[in-house]
């Protein structure tokens, strides 16, 4: 009995030898998180970034605020006018740049819809509002006034209904080809992802992180986002090299 367990077991435990097609999934997934870790000036972020500059105002100011604010894609698409908010300081409260205009200082998102079924996000906690940096405010802004009529959606289509993955893409590659970053290879959520990698190559708390990108808690993100983010629990290791400094730092 022992031996025929043995001859029956031992192949199960085997390390199995990925085949070609998870082999070069793998390498796929290792270049892009090279390539999403990339955030500097000179980098293929700050290339697509500029790029998207001088593209059409849509598409501009759909990579400039899925890029700056982290928001899912399906996020974006379903955003509204009413939800691009400033703080209007004579009254105290937020509200919409339709209702006040844009000469105020504070601008934030309502992340409260998504193109889900009856337009919820995708938790409860995926409702957030965001601030705006301000590259996100100038693109919003001249989007609007490209737009010059009183339509609800903030990315719709030349017939005013809302775009589809497909023309995300479609757009979106054209733009990464001007920049030449070969559009193919890229993917509209990648935004998302170099959003994550960028907080956490600058000491973002992974707590803010999550909040950020509407995470119902930090785990949800350290297993998302696990290539991306930087190891975060370091105050241990920065405390006994205090305590036991090696010789040189003596």
């Amino acid at each position: 009995m022992i031996r025929l367990y043995r001859r029956t077991a031992a192949p199960s435990t085997r390390p199995r030898q990925p085949s070609g097609v998870l082999l070069a999934a793998r390498r796929e997934r290792q270049r892009r998180r090279r390539r999403c870790r990339d955030g500097g000036a000179c980098g293929p972020l700050g290339a697509a970034l500029k790029a998207a500059e001088n593209a059409q105002p849509r598409i501009r100011a759909y990579i400039v605020v899925s890029l700056l604010s982290g928001a899912r894609t399906e996020e974006v698409r379903a955003l509204q006018w009413s939800h691009v908010v400033a703080y209007d300081e004579k009254t105290q409260a937020w509200r919409s740049v339709v209702e006040i205009g844009w000469n105020h200082k504070e601008f934030a998102l309502y992340v409260w819809r998504s193109v889900r079924k009856k337009g919820e996000t995708k938790t409860p906690k995926s409702r957030r509002s965001l601030a705006l940096p301000k590259r996100c405010v100038d693109a919003l802004k001249d989007l609007k006034e490209a737009q010059n009529d009183d339509r609800e959606l903030v990315f719709p289509t030349q017939t005013g209904s809302r775009m589809t993955a497909h023309n995300i893409r479609r757009d979106f590659k054209k733009v990464l080809d001007s920049a030449k970053l070969t559009g193919r290879d890229w993917a509209p959520r990648e935004l998302r992802h170099s959003f994550v990698s960028l907080l956490s190559d600058h000491d973002i708390p992974i707590e803010d992180i999550s909040r950020l990108v509407g995470h119902s808690n930090t785990v949800v993100t350290e297993t998302v986002y696990r290539q991306q983010i930087r190891p975060v629990i370091q105050e241990g290791a920065t405390a006994m090299d205090r305590i036991f400094p090696v010789a040189d730092d003596a």
